[in-house]
């Protein structure tokens, strides 16, 4: 990445903003984990039953944008993710 990109407010902002979620995110996918095999899950049946997440992202992608083209914009994902 050039540090270039970082002189603009709203790429700053937006990086920080994301590795604040993925940041987030990873500890509570390690939390989940932990909780699992934690509770008498076993380390297999833990990971199955984190599986069906991974799983949808694809077929989720191709619901939303079927033909995969990259100029109508992220409008729609965000409209499907918004709350």
């Amino acid at each position: 990445m050039e540090l270039e990109l970082l002189r603009s407010r709203s790429f700053t902002g937006s990086f920080l903003a994301s590795m604040l979620y993925y940041a987030g995110f990873g500890a509570w996918l390690l939390s989940l984990v932990e909780f699992l095999t934690g509770s008498g899950i076993s380390r297999g049946a833990g990971g199955l039953a984190i599986a069906p997440g991974p799983l949808m992202v694809l077929p989720f992608a191709r619901a939303v944008a079927p033909d995969g083209r990259p100029d109508r914009g992220p409008g729609r994902v965000a409209m499907i993710g918004a709350p």
